[in-house]
């Protein structure tokens, strides 16, 4: 029983130091991967916005110089047209001709502007499609950027719920093994003490010592004392509990440090429409006070000497 309650101890212990080892590995491995996730998206969505400011500013040029030709454009000059004078059939032939003149070249003007017009509008369309299309990719990456960020906040917030769940359940039931481990290596001691005490007290009644030798070993077997040091418990005890803080809120879409902190350097940033995490991290729980119960000191009491009187011998 004793190696059962010894085993039992250290099983506990190394029980309670899984949950740190287990921590360690999580915080390494998957909280790793959701960090290098983050990461990763953050570097798209912010070349991506970088691309979108190009086709915003290729937009905006092509508009520009779109509505700069159409406010450009005008007719030229014509001189106004007289009758001569007293001829009541007014305008002469030269004058109208020129008139004519002075339309058809107008007509040409406007053709050649129409054509101009309709290319640098068509420029302008292809442009401007150009930068929709990029706005809808780059809020598709802010998407998936913000779902990784949120994953990391998730990552850690489960890492650190069930560490504390597993650092306290296993302390707690290591304190309760070796409590009664302990118990039991008391009574143990008392077994060993009071077994040596009567295995003296025999060897005594079946010596054939005299009664005054034997009244000095009746004291020799009550003062006598027995190691018991086998018999104690080891506790290897477990390491302390490790510091496991779910991640600020700064660290979370869409409050407004995180706005800043993510988005305030990039293109057109106060028109996102950010997402918040739609989880919520529940407080971790703290250890609980484990009551070790200490193995009693042995016994110094024993079982009152037997009578030196002889005993005795039937003939």
């Amino acid at each position: 029983m004793f190696t059962e309650d010894q085993r039992g101890v250290q099983d506990a212990a190394l029980a309670a130091d899984h949950c740190n080892d287990w921590k360690m590995f999580y915080t390494d491995y998957s909280v790793g991967i959701a960090i290098e996730a983050e990461t990763t998206q953050r570097g798209i969505h912010s070349t991506c916005r970088g691309e979108e400011q190009t086709t915003s500013v290729a937009a905006d040029t092509a508009w520009t110089s779109l509505t700069a030709d159409a406010s450009q454009f005008s007719f030229d000059a014509k001189s106004a047209l007289t009758a001569p004078s007293g001829d009541p059939a007014g305008i002469i032939q030269g004058s109208a001709q020129a008139h004519l003149t002075w339309i058809d070249a107008q007509l040409a003007k406007l053709a050649l502007h129409e054509t101009a017009m309709n290319a640098k509008k068509t420029a302008y369309v292809s442009a401007h499609g150009a930068y929709v299309a990029k706005h809808g990719v780059c809020n598709g990456n802010m998407g998936e950027f913000e779902g990784a960020a949120c994953a990391k906040v998730d990552s850690v917030c489960d890492m650190c719920d069930t560490y504390g769940h597993c650092y306290t359940s296993k302390t707690a039931a290591h304190g309760s093994i070796l409590s009664s481990a302990n118990g039991n290596a008391g009574h143990r001691k008392v077994e060993w003490e009071s077994m040596n005490y009567m295995i003296c007290l025999v060897d005594v009644l079946v010596s054939a010592d005299e009664s005054g030798d034997r009244a000095t070993a009746l004291d020799a077997c009550t003062a006598a004392s027995h190691n018991t040091d086998d018999l104690t418990i080891i506790d290897p005890g477990f390491s302390d509990r490790l510091t496991c803080d779910r991640l600020p809120v700064s660290e979370e879409p869409c409050n407004a440090q995180f706005r800043t902190d993510e988005y305030a350097n990039l293109f057109a940033a106060t028109s996102y429409l950010c997402a918040a995490c739609t989880t919520t991290c529940d407080v971790m729980p703290e250890p609980l006070e484990i009551l070790i119960i200490e193995p009693p000191p042995p016994s110094t009491t024993q079982a009152p000497p037997p009578s030196t009187t002889q005993p005795v011998v039937a003939r």
